[in-house]
């Protein structure tokens, strides 16, 4: 019921949107002068120069790409400082893995597995596409092969085109009013080209089976797991919770916002994980690394 009618309300924006913008363009039609600054107003809604505190595009980009690493680099530094403190020489690991099943590489994929991968993807293009999705889906009959063979030559090969490790990066304010002269007020959001997210949702449903299978996979992990959510997190908290007072328990929470969470991931941490507790290796490990 509630999808439905999200569906039918954004379907009535949608329309509503397409003659508002088609009305402006036929009032003006008969001027080409107003027609082209109707035109570039309805393409250009708002003044980038403005959102980005007056300066030019180069400049920010170059400015805020420093502003990360440096960001990535205190964070680095911090932690490091931080474990060389403990009284503990190195970090707990997670005891050894119980499934000898192993991964080395990740299975093939057919034409009909690919075909509902695309039917699935949202009709949102990214400036990297060469097509529109809503066209990529129009033409499956003709392309489905060639992408069928790019991702099973990517699998086999373990590598991952370098074209699709590449993004678009809108920098956008996290409040509005902030000052958009410093680039910590910002917010990157990185848009991939349709082929590079098809790739990984491939990838995802041959590893995703894998790691379920091993007890090293936290029972009570909710993000990134199917038929899990932040609704099962909160549920399983507030009912931890409510058992505790029944028992007349007293309960603290504490809830930890890590600072750049998965930019400060250390890959070579992340593979030796994957290896050590959930034996992923081969030509599988060599597509993630």
């Amino acid at each position: 019921m509630v999808l439905a009618a999200r569906a039918t309300a954004n379907e009535l924006v949608t329309r509503s949107r397409g003659q508002f913008i088609a009305n402006k363009v036929a009032d003006a039609s008969g001027n080409p002068r107003s027609l082209w600054r109707t035109i570039n107003r309805l393409l250009h809604p708002g003044n980038a120069d403005c959102v980005y505190g007056g300066r030019h595009h180069a400049d920010v980009a170059a400015s805020f790409s420093a502003f990360c690493c440096d960001k990535l680099r205190r964070v680095k530094n911090s932690i490091s400082s931080t474990l060389s403190s403990w009284p503990f020489a190195t970090v707990a690991d997670l005891p050894p893995c119980v499934n000898d099943i192993t991964l080395t590489e990740l299975n093939a994929v057919n034409v009909y597995e690919v075909e509902a991968a695309i039917k699935k993807l949202p009709n949102k293009s990214s400036p990297l596409d060469v097509l529109p999705v809503s066209l990529l889906k129009l033409c499956l009959p003709e392309i489905v092969c060639m992408i069928t063979n790019l991702a099973n030559a990517s699998f086999k090969n373990g590598h991952f085109p370098v074209l699709m490790k590449l993004g678009q990066i809108t920098l956008l304010l996290k409040k509005a009013g902030l000052d958009a002269a410093d680039d910590s007020n910002f917010r990157p959001i990185t848009n991939l080209s349709t082929m590079s997210k098809l790739l990984e949702r491939l990838a995802l449903a041959r590893l995703q089976p894998h790691l379920l299978r091993y007890t090293n996979y936290c029972t009570l992990q909710s993000a990134y797991r199917p038929l899990h959510s932040t609704e099962t997190a909160l549920l399983k908290v507030t009912d931890d919770i409510y058992r505790s007072m029944d028992n007349g328990s007293f309960t603290a929470v504490v809830s930890l916002d890590i600072s750049a969470a998965f930019d400060a991931l250390d890959h070579s941490v992340l593979s030796r994980r994957l290896q050590s507790d959930f034996s992923i290796e081969g030509t599988a490990l060599a597509w993630i690394q």
